[in-house]
């Protein structure tokens, strides 16, 4: 009798624990929080979701940073600082928020590409094509435009304190509120563009400025 009830205690025992390993397993698991991988980092260095990173941005690596045809990329909040990019077709890209801080993007084509609040600062963009870019907000410091084809460019807002712009087409391109400090626009051909607001501009030297805008 004492080893048929020490046999049942044995065996309720068991019963429990496996019990309670089940329901740790299969009902009672909390889930996992995000691991370090299941982030990336932003221009900023903050951790952001990899859902929040641009569809196409894992094709452009280094050393090389392929693909240099790119037509409606998706590179939102890309890290391209420093990225050799120079002729590469990027027409419509998504680049929201992108950082691009000293990347070489001569002679680019970013035709329509959406650049709102990228960093663009000291990038060189000489002969790029950015006609019709959205670029309100972005960060052009020190970039360097030369001959730069920004006709009908959304730059509201942008800061473009430094920036190189000797031969920059600008034509209809809206600069309201643009930082424009220390700014070169020799040869800029500033035909219909809006210019209300603009910061520090000097606009001795740049071609067909709006009348409006010019001092007396």
């Amino acid at each position: 009798m004492l080893g048929y009830l020490v046999l049942s205690l044995s065996c309720l025992l068991l019963l429990i624990a496996c019990g309670d390993g089940l329901t740790g397993q299969a009902w009672g698991k909390e889930p996992r929080p995000a691991k370090s991988a299941d982030k990336v980092q932003d221009a900023s260095g903050n951790g952001i979701s990899k859902e929040n990173i641009g569809k196409d941005v894992g094709g452009f690596n280094p050393p090389k940073w392929k693909p240099m045809v790119c037509k409606d990329c998706d590179l939102v909040n890309a890290d391209l600082k420093g990225a050799n990019l120079a002729g590469a077709y990027l027409p419509g890209a998504d680049l929201p928020r992108a950082n691009l801080t000293s990347a070489n993007l001569i002679g680019a084509d970013l035709t329509g590409a959406d650049l709102t609040g990228a960093d663009l600062a000291g990038a060189y963009l000489l002969g790029a094509n950015l006609a019709g870019a959205e670029l309100a907000g972005a960060d052009l410091r020190r970039a360097n435009l030369t001959s730069a084809n920004l006709i009908g460019a959304d730059l509201t807002g942008a800061s473009l304190a430094e920036a190189y712009l000797p031969g920059a087409d600008l034509p209809g391109a809206d600069l309201t509120g643009a930082d424009l400090t220390g700014a070169t626009l020799n040869w800029a051909d500033l035909t219909r563009a809006n210019l209300d607001g603009v910061i520090g501009a000097n606009f001795s030297g740049a071609l067909n400025v709006p009348s409006k805008y010019l001092k007396d």
